[in-house]
């Protein structure tokens, strides 16, 4: 287990004693998952920027020091000004040396634990990186700067990313945002949100059709709070222009970075 007081604790689910009490993190441990293959082996991740690796047969004292032996995957010196924290941590079946990880840069990154340790300054030792479409431009160091990066980034965070059970897919929460469906087969994939509704070829419009495009957006600061009723309405009509247009202004006025992608 982990918890807010950057402990990783193992118990005994028999008789409920504790194991062992692990205090090499210095913030918030998010979460842990045990290795595929291997009931010895377990990794947590932490908002201290590390994600870490134990293992049970092996003794070990966290009394004082780095404790920088363990350090499996290490973003504390990513950015200039902070640390990137790790949210989530999650091994694929196919290919137990794989781990997706939740970031709080709003980053899904996968890395591979054979070439883990501790990064040099402003290094990304990941394999790979994902980031909703949406967003993806506030990656580039070109749009906005740092000012952008702080208003905006430090707002949003990848709370959760998981592998699906092929191994061919990741999907990832965000704080305040959609969930994402990344392909692992596409590299750098910007992810599409659950689930966007088909759309049909756009035909000749009306003048009727044109009024009602006009009441819509005049009116769109109302469908900002309607936004899930009118996504529950398109299950039943998936191809209604009224209802996408509708959810569409309600996105825009709702003002969720990710709702660009909708």
């Amino acid at each position: 287990t982990g918890a807010m007081d950057g402990e990783v604790r193992t118990h005994c689910t028999l008789d409920e004693h504790q194991v062992k009490a692990y205090r090499c993190h210095r913030s918030r441990v998010k979460d842990v998952d045990v290795a595929n293959g291997n009931r010895h082996l377990f990794f947590s991740a932490s908002e201290d920027g590390t994600c870490r690796m134990w293992d049970m047969r092996q003794k070990h004292n966290c009394a004082g020091g780095d404790c920088s032996g363990n350090i499996m995957f290490d973003l504390r010196r990513l950015r200039a000004g902070g640390t990137v924290q790790f949210k989530s941590i999650a091994f694929q079946r196919q290919d137990p040396n794989l781990a997706v990880t939740a970031c709080s840069d709003a980053a899904i990154r996968v890395f591979d634990r054979r070439y883990c340790g501790k990064a040099v300054e402003g290094e990304d030792l990941s394999l790979q990186r994902y980031v909703p479409g949406g967003l993806s431009a506030l990656f580039r160091s070109d749009w906005g700067g740092e000012s952008l990066w702080k208003r905006k980034v430090n707002n949003l965070s990848a709370t959760y990313a998981e592998y699906s059970p092929g191994g061919d897919e990741i999907i990832a929460t965000y704080s305040g945002d959609q969930i994402y469906l990344f392909d692992t087969a596409i590299p750098s994939d910007c992810g599409v949100p659950l689930a966007p509704p088909e759309k049909e070829k756009e035909e000749g419009r009306s003048q009727e059709w044109d009024d009602r495009l006009r009441t819509i957006i005049s009116n769109g600061e109302k469908y900002k709070e309607r936004v899930e009723e009118l996504t529950y309405s398109l299950r039943f009509s998936p191809n209604s222009h009224a209802l996408l247009l509708s959810r569409a202004v309600g996105y825009y006025h709702r003002c969720w970075l990710g709702d660009l992608t909708m």
